[in-house]
């Protein structure tokens, strides 16, 4: 929540917390304590997941007390995705951990359904999570406005090919933020 108060906007999204002349992202930090207290709830209260359970149904889902504080972390989670546009990894995680604690799908179906309803929330409401899905799905409709990061990211990797041009022969720099957005695109620019 940090960046909301003192934060730096970058490319619009205000992540950034600048001290002289060092730069982080708290929210990465916060995505580690997410995971981390989402593995330990989900370790403590493992059998009760599995058992506790309403049928409804074919689907067994878990009792709402359960899963609460799945709930305000997802909450937690969308209010960043908001004040701060950052659209990352946090509710995945949720999703991911869960089914791997419980093993249970229907778990995995009602976190799924939280993210569509959370996610269409935002596309409706919020004006850059429209503009990102937009130049997720389409980045050249605007190759040299708002779609230029991710073209310039897909221009690496077909240029890299399969073998890559060599380490310190590529051009990643190329790509806005390459350091902290598309480090993938730099690595598979220069291996392959």
């Amino acid at each position: 929540l940090l960046p909301m108060l003192v934060g730096t906007e970058i490319y619009g999204s205000k992540l950034w917390i600048i001290i002289g002349p060092f730069s982080f992202q708290p929210g990465e930090l916060a995505k580690i304590l997410i995971v981390l207290f989402l593995a330990f709830y989900l370790a403590s209260n493992r059998e009760a997941l599995s058992v506790s359970a309403v049928h409804l149904g074919p689907l067994s889902l878990p009792r709402f007390r359960m899963l609460l504080p799945m709930f305000i972390m997802w909450g937690i989670s969308l209010l960043l995705v908001v004040f701060e546009r950052d659209l990352g990894s946090a509710l995945v995680f949720c999703v991911i951990m869960l089914f791997v604690t419980t093993g249970r799908v229907s778990y995995v179906i009602i976190s799924l359904c939280l993210l569509a309803i959370g996610f269409v929330f935002c596309y409706h409401f919020f004006g850059h999570v429209q503009t990102r899905v937009d130049i997720w799905l389409n980045p050249w409709q605007d190759p040299s406005g708002s779609g230029y990061q991710i073209v310039q990211s897909l221009y690496s990797i077909a240029d890299g090919g399969l073998t890559g041009t060599g380490i310190g022969k590529g051009m990643p720099t190329l790509i806005p933020v390459v350091e902290s957005d598309f480090i993938f695109s730099a690595i598979a620019e220069e291996t392959g």
